[in-house]
Order: structure tokens, then C-alpha cells, then sequence
């Protein structure tokens, strides 16, 4: 099965020029990329976003 995603999102909204990956305020921008880490604990937080 082929899907057919259209990234829009990414494609047409203004993207935070700025690639590092910490907390701040973004300005003139929609949305920022991010690099996720593995949890430690990865179990209990499964556990809460199941509840």
C-alpha cells in the first residue's frame, strides 16, 4: 500500500532558521525542528500516556 502524504505543514509555514536544539522563545516562525533523545525510563512514560 503506497500512501500519499502531502507535507504542507512543512512545505508552506516559515520553519525557525535556528537548527540548535534547547529551550527558547522562537520568533517569526511556526515551528522549530528538534532532535529527540531516548528517555531513560522510557517504560514509565508509556505507562503515563496510557492513562
Amino acid at each position: 500500500m503506497k500512501l500519499n502524504i502531502k507535507n504542507t505543514f512543512i512545505e508552506e509555514l516559515p520553519a525557525d532558521p535556528v537548527l540548535d536544539n534547547n529551550r527558547r522563545q522562537v520568533k517569526e516562525a511556526c515551528f522549530s525542528y528538534v532532535t529527540p533523545k531516548k528517555q531513560r525510563n522510557q517504560s514509565f512514560y508509556t505507562f503515563l500516556m496510557k492513562c
